[in-house]
């Protein structure tokens, strides 16, 4: 609905590609080739003409209007045209992304494995801060080390880059906090995470940092030591770089509230700075704790907001809502509030629809 004009109707949207669905993936061997055309257009059909009684008679319909306009042939025309344009040489850059292809290739020609790029273009002018501290392994045998309050430029997950830095960390003197905590990053990659711990403790011991201490508690998330997990977020927030990524924020907050230690993630929602606890992502999660905890008023004001976070699907707000009844209705019965009280309102009530996301067929109040 929002992505169409008010007064305009519903937006509906049919998507199509090589893979079943969007959460489908397709295989690529090595240096195996995908090339596709698609075609876009505007095309007005009347209404009902595409409304017949029987799926299939409606679908041919409209696939012959289409091929009215574009045809198969046409389209294998264009893909051939376009693959050959594709390896051809550009003979002007309009635009360069980032730089990580042309550190790609040195990476390849440092091995005697030079890569031929067809029609793509990756100048060593793209080469920037992020791919930096990349090319100083590579070229200089070792990973510059990092300012410890400041994010990390960028990482590295690729096992040809874990080679070149375990043969860098072979000298003492390349062990510094910010190398073993890219090792650490790479070996939790791979699902090692044992071997990740011992990295990032080891990390730590050589200089006290938030990434390798937050990377411990997330670690310790997915093996399911909650406890440990909330322990190193309550470290990591003695220490100021904390609030360098709001994401640690995000996360702390979140494993606050799946463990129902509302009251706790509302003290440390209050901690933050102002600049932090205006962000949507903040505010909801904060929502989150305060219906819990009764405050009630403070989530009125959070209910009349739009969010730009929000996510397909996701019902944060209609969750935040549901509890918001729940506790007013516990209120004016004089009643405790209760896990039963809740699905009673949510079993005969809806949220008003521009907050309601639950990807469902919407019910009428008191509908089962």
């Amino acid at each position: 609905d929002y992505l169409s004009s008010p007064g305009k109707g519903n937006f509906f949207e049919i998507q199509a590609g090589m893979a079943p669905t969007q959460g489908h993936g397709l295989i690529m061997d090595a240096g195996a080739t995908l090339d596709f055309v698609q075609a876009f257009g505007c095309m007005y059909v009347e209404p009902g003409s595409l409304q017949a009684p029987e799926w299939h008679e409606a679908q041919q319909t409209l696939n012959a209007l289409i091929h009215q306009r574009i045809n198969g042939e046409e389209l294998e025309a264009l893909r051939v045209q376009y693959a050959a344009l594709s390896r051809k040489q550009p003979e002007q850059l309009l635009h360069m992304g980032s730089g990580f292809g042309a550190l790609e290739l040195r990476r390849r020609a440092a091995e005697g494995k030079p890569y031929c790029t067809g029609g793509m273009v990756f100048p060593d002018s793209a080469i920037g801060e992020a791919e930096l501290p990349w090319l100083a392994l590579l070229e200089k045998g070792a990973l510059p080390e990092a300012f410890v309050d400041e994010v990390p430029v960028s990482y590295m997950v690729q096992p040809e880059w874990k080679q070149l830095l375990l043969a860098s960390l072979e000298n003492p003197e390349n062990r510094h906090w910010s190398a073993l905590l890219h090792l650490g990053i790479m070996q939790a990659e791979e699902g090692d995470f044992d071997a990740a711990l011992e990295s990032f403790a080891e990390s730590m011991e050589k200089q006290e940092n938030v990434w390798a201490l937050r990377n411990i508690a997330s670690i310790k998330k997915t093996l399911g030591d909650t406890q440990g997990a909330l322990d190193c977020y309550a470290q990591l927030f003695t220490m100021p770089a904390a609030l360098a990524d709001r994401g640690f924020a995000e996360e702390y907050m979140s494993l606050l509230l799946a463990t129902h230690l509302y009251a706790k993630a509302w003290d440390f929602y209050n901690t933050l700075p102002e600049t932090l606890k205006q962000t949507d992502r903040l505010l909801l999660q904060s929502g989150s704790a305060a219906v819990e905890l009764g405050n009630l008023e403070y989530v009125e004001g959070l209910l009349t907001r739009d969010y730009s976070v929000i996510r397909e699907g996701e019902n944060s707000t209609s969750d935040i809502w549901y509890r918001y009844q729940a506790q007013k209705l516990a209120a004016a019965r004089g009643v405790p509030y209760t896990r039963e009280l809740l699905q009673q309102v949510m079993d005969t009530m809806n949220p008003p629809y521009e907050m309601d996301f639950r990807l469902h067929v919407y019910k009428k109040p008191g509908q089962k």
